[in-house]
């Protein structure tokens, strides 16, 4: 081999490893977005990321969850069962998604009509039963209300008593019984109640997997994480060329 063409090879591995170390600052920024946020997604599931939420209130907002608009509450002796949105809560308990129409006191617990079941919930929030039309309960019922320790159900083929287990249900003739309607709950309460509701929204699951991805950040942050990994591409290559121009410059 010339010398020229030596001279050439080695100028060329000189511009190739200053590329090779400016990159490199780049590519180790990838590998550690990558590493970090790929080994805690990789025990996903042990760590529960999926049931666990981010209560932060700048990430909620920067994914945009706002408050629902749909706010209707009743009252229940000393306890409030509001439907928001698509969440029932029982004071500050969220219960899960259900759609309220109506819940009275009944026995130290809270009977709640929720689409075509009733669910007896304890003031702690626990639920205590389900019940639904295989459990006895009346067709197409309206409004639960309460005479003494007897649950009653309004629907449209009249009003329904169950016994003291609510394993049975009978006519009942009712004269002087207040049916709950809608009442206004407490602002102190619908804002812990929607400060819950939006904090059971992003998960850290989610948040892990957006910030692995980079849509975190929208289309930007997926374009700057596609040149992360190019900058990982680019140093592997660079690697390799310098490792072979300094393997041939050996044996010349």
């Amino acid at each position: 081999m010339n010398k020229s063409a030596v001279n050439g090879g080695a100028r060329s591995a000189i511009k190739l490893a200053t590329w090779h170390r400016r990159v490199a600052i780049v590519a180790a920024v990838a590998a550690i977005w990558f590493a970090a946020t790929g080994i805690v997604l990789n025990h996903s599931d042990d760590l529960k990321l999926g049931e666990r939420y981010v209560r932060a209130s700048w990430a909620v907002q920067w994914y945009g969850f706002a408050a629902p608009e749909m706010v209707v509450s009743y009252r229940a002796g000393d306890h409030w069962v509001v439907q928001l949105g698509e969440r029932l809560y029982v004071d500050e308990h969220a219960l899960g998604e259900y759609a309220a129409r109506s819940a009275t006191l009944i026995a130290g617990n809270i009977a709640i009509l929720a689409e075509d079941r009733i669910l007896v919930v304890s003031p702690t929030g626990r639920l205590v039963e389900s019940l639904d039309r295989t459990a006895g309960i009346p067709s197409d019922v309206t409004a639960l209300g309460a005479s003494g320790n007897r649950l009653l159900a309004r629907s449209n083929q009249g009003v329904f008593a169950a016994d003291e287990n609510l394993l049975k249900w009978e006519a009942y003739a009712a004269s002087q019984v207040q049916w709950p309607s809608p009442a206004v709950a407490p602002d102190a309460l619908i804002e812990k109640q929607v400060a819950d509701y939006r904090g059971r929204f992003l998960s850290w699951e989610r948040m892990l997997r957006d910030l692995h991805g980079g849509r975190i950040f929208g289309r930007v942050g997926v374009v700057l994480l596609d040149i992360l990994a190019l900058a990982l591409l680019v140093i592997a290559v660079t690697g390799v060329c310098l490792w072979t121009f300094r393997r041939n410059g050996s044996k010349t």
